[in-house]
């Protein structure tokens, strides 16, 4: 084995963080994950690098990972609860090491992006159901547990809309199209081609369209409680609350934390769905998608011909 191939099965910390992470993409990293859970998977990619555990291996395990801390808010005992919430933060760990791997030995791959999407999409609802049924289990309460279902549903619509819907129904009606009719869509773009890489779902979370800049960052700030970072270190301190604090009533109904959680949310996921449904429906988002996903036809087509010319 030759120093060069030894240098890669043993790289250092600083050359980890020099191709996975880069400073241009380190400065769009939320705080948290830039200054506290980066510092600890850095480690971790380090440590797995030198193994022949695969970046698709890290991506199961952080799945079961989840799973298991999901379970864990099944249980009426809160201290079940918070070790549901410190196994979210291995969770979010180990989703940060896998993409370390796959970049650093450059085995990233579509198959590798899909097993990511669907963890994320299928089992993220599971957390949310288990604390619904874990509120039932604690209070007894028929309206905690629906509240709990309408939550983990309307969470996975925001999810899908907000994730990839656009994309998915403008690729639908792409392939639906035709090549005939592809090819005279295309010819319309002759000379026309415009290539932008901001996507609505960027403008939507930039909040580009308003103009006062205190309501953005009210708005910036009420959006982002919607990311499972956020949620994640919410249920850390509302499970940690649980341990300290006894149940108490709220207009005649008994609730910890956990439930205020559910109830925020349950209203939350579904009022945020139908404003980011809206949202991309009235800023013509599939039609914008359909419309990149025709330009970069367009352009890998004539790449091609300059090719055979």
């Amino acid at each position: 084995m030759t120093s060069d191939n030894k240098e890669h099965l043993q790289p250092t910390i600083e050359e980890i963080r020099r191709i996975t992470l880069p400073e241009e993409k380190v400065v769009k990293l939320d705080p948290y994950t830039r200054y506290f859970i980066r510092k600890f998977s850095i480690y971790i990619s380090w440590l797995l690098l030198r193994t022949p555990v695969t970046a698709n291996q890290v991506t199961l395990l952080w799945g079961v990972v989840f799973f298991i801390a999901s379970l864990c808010f099944l249980s009426p005992n809160p201290f079940y609860s918070f070790g549901g919430a410190l196994l979210l933060q291995l969770w979010y760990i180990l989703d940060c090491v896998d993409g370390d791997i796959a970049r650093f030995r450059k085995t990233a791959s579509t198959s590798g992006v899909f097993l990511d999407m669907f963890l994320h999409v299928s089992i993220h609802p599971l957390l949310f159901l288990c604390m619904a049924f874990g509120a039932y289990n604690l209070f007894y309460s028929n309206i905690y547990l629906v509240l709990g279902i309408i939550m983990t549903v309307y969470y996975t619509v925001f999810s899908v809309v907000r994730g990839f819907l656009c994309q998915i129904t403008a690729l639908t009606e792409f392939y639906k199209s035709g090549m005939k009719t592809i090819a005279a869509q295309l010819e319309t773009m002759e000379g026309k081609v415009e290539i932008k890489t901001r996507h609505d779902a960027e403008s939507l979370e930039r909040l580009d369209f308003l103009p006062s800049k205190g309501l953005k960052t009210v708005i910036y700030l009420f959006i982002n409680l919607s990311d499972m970072v956020s949620i994640m270190n919410i249920l850390f301190f509302i499970t940690l609350l649980d341990i300290f604090v006894q149940p108490f009533f709220i207009a005649g109904y008994i609730v910890n934390f956990k439930v205020i959680f559910i109830v925020f949310y349950s209203i939350f996921f579904l009022i945020l769905s139908f404003v980011m449904g809206a949202f991309y429906f009235i800023k013509k988002s599939p039609d914008r998608s359909y419309k990149d996903l025709l330009t970069r036809f367009y352009i890998i087509s004539k790449l091609k011909e300059k090719k055979e010319v």
